[in-house]
């Protein structure tokens, strides 16, 4: 007796388009760190996997029918969360260096290029695509 095995081919699609977007996107964005750190290459992977398998768990956990509201949930957190990562990482240097506050506030709120070079926006995408790859 042989099994077969079942491909589900809308998954396999949006985890090629969100492959070809968030490397495109590191290509573009940070071209000169697409080969210099494996972060860049697997944070996609990881995010696109992790949504994958695990949204229907969560919407089931917090009560939730449609999976464009939990993807704009996630959306939001994530770039919250990135910020307050950033702003408390930060926080730490301007504690030990004497630099007065305001500075960190420039830094962290002025600087909008900075999500931009970092490879957890593509961790974002990746995870908004495999949100809408879950059932």
């Amino acid at each position: 007796m042989t099994k077969k095995i079942k491909f589900n081919l809308k998954a396999i699609i949006w985890f090629l388009i969100a492959i070809i977007i968030t490397y495109g996107m590191i290509y573009l964005l940070t071209p000169g760190d697409f080969f210099k750190s494996p972060m860049y290459m697997l944070l996609p992977l990881v995010g696109f996997f992790v949504m994958f398998y695990i949204t229907e768990y969560i919407m089931k956990y917090i009560h939730l029918k449609n999976k464009y509201i939990f993807l704009g949930i996630f959306i939001v957190l994530g770039i919250i969360a990135y910020y307050l990562a950033i702003f408390f990482f930060y926080w730490n240097i301007i504690t030990l260096n004497n630099i007065p506050a305001k500075e960190l506030f420039k830094f962290v709120f002025g600087n909008t290029s900075l999500i931009l070079t970092t490879a957890f926006l593509e961790f974002i995408v990746a995870g908004a695509f495999g949100i809408i790859a879950s059932k």
